[in-house]
């Protein structure tokens, strides 16, 4: 579950998101789940899990920087909806 490309339009970033998350809610719930980057694993757990489990976020400085930075009208809305599920949290202060 790896997507932060400014370079999509909104159809296939549609699709990716549809995709993914009818992948999560067909299977059965996990005990824990994790996502890596700020987005879009975040959103898809959020939107795919519905509560039925707890996640977790690692934000590693790519999606951050890169994506979400320069590009806040198209991704901070997942980021957020992403992020504002999650149980916890991680990061490396280093590099992000």
């Amino acid at each position: 579950m790896r997507c932060h490309s400014p370079e999509l339009d909104e159809a296939a970033l549609g699709h990716y998101l549809a995709v993914n998350v009818a992948a999560i809610r067909s299977m059965p719930p996990p005990d824990i789940a994790l996502a890596n980057h700020l987005v879009m694993g975040p959103v898809i757990l959020a939107r795919g899990l519905e509560g039925r489990a707890p996640y977790a976020v690692k934000i590693h400085g790519s999606a951050l920087e890169y994506t979400v930075r320069p590009h806040p009208e198209g991704f901070l809305p997942y980021a957020l909806e992403g992020m504002s599920g999650a149980s916890a949290c991680w990061w490396v202060p280093r590099h992000t």
